[in-house]
């Protein structure tokens, strides 16, 4: 028997654009990544050791204010290294900053360019921050959902999903060693691509365009994401046309015995062509 394989720590972030319609930006993995090659995603990435390092220098008050946000399911330096992430992770993929000066503005796509330049050139992302004088905006992003990936996987992530507006006065730039295209689009497109076969998505992927396909504005967050502290770890099973299945908190093959977590989903079933449904 197989042993358990621990997730990870890792942090996703959504950006949510109002300037013509309601979108949100998603990138394009390269063909050769190792995981999920050519999926549609959100930015993110795991957490590592310089997101935590940032944190031993802020003030318990703050990092209780962070994990407080996160339910208190955290130590402090880890709540806050999960906020840390996301804004790194989409900084270095999608070149889009979230990170304030000292009057609490958001820099210009000048600014932005330097520290995009720096981070480029393998620069630290904190200590190229504090060399412009930006500090990161953990209070703009918000968390919205949580997944732990299923036990049976050989990569698991323990990843929190936040959700943010764009940027004001920001372009996206981005890393095409990582990814092939970054797009604002909306959510009810993306789902009809992926149904249609044209994009392919994570579980979670789909799951949180499913929700945001229901917003028209960001104030209706907190109607769609109501339980954003509680944990989704989707279990795997066969149903009865031998079709994968992945059953969620609140579904009624789902050991975890609850309330469904998510608004629109207790499940998913992959169909004849391995797609979830």
């Amino acid at each position: 028997m197989r042993p358990t394989i621990t997730p990870k720590p890792a942090a996703t972030l959504l950006i949510w654009s109002e300037q013509t319609s309601p979108q949100v930006f998603m990138l394009k993995r390269q063909s050769q990544s190792g995981f999920f090659a050519n999926a549609h995603v959100f930015p993110g990435g795991v957490v590592e050791d310089t997101d935590l390092e940032w944190c031993h220098n802020q003030d318990n008050t703050f990092l209780r204010a962070m994990s407080d946000m996160l339910g208190n399911r955290h130590g402090f330096h880890e709540a806050l290294a999960f906020f840390l992430a996301a804004i790194r992770e989409t900084a270095e993929e999608s070149g889009l900053l979230y990170a304030v000066d000292s009057s609490g503005n958001f820099p210009n796509q000048s600014v932005v360019n330097s520290v995009l330049d720096s981070i480029e050139a393998g620069d630290s992302f904190y200590q190229t921050l504090l060399g412009h004088q930006l500090t990161p905006d953990v209070q703009a992003i918000v968390p919205i959902s949580w997944w732990i990936t299923p036990e049976v996987e050989k990569r698991r992530y323990n990843t929190r999903f936040f959700l943010a507006p764009s940027p004001p006065g920001q372009s996206p730039r981005v890393n095409k060693s990582e990814s092939s295209l970054g797009l604002y689009i909306s959510p009810a497109q993306a789902l009809e691509g992926y149904f249609a076969g044209d994009l392919l998505l994570a579980p979670p992927t789909l799951a949180m365009l499913e929700l945001l396909a229901q917003m028209t504005s960001f104030e209706q967050l907190p109607a769609m994401f109501p339980m954003p502290n509680q944990p989704i770890c989707p279990e795997a099973s066969v149903n009865e046309n031998g079709q994968l299945l992945l059953t969620l908190p609140g579904d009624p093959q789902h050991s975890q015995k609850s309330e469904p977590v998510l608004l629109k989903r207790t499940r998913f079933e992959a169909n004849a062509h391995g797609r979830f449904i």
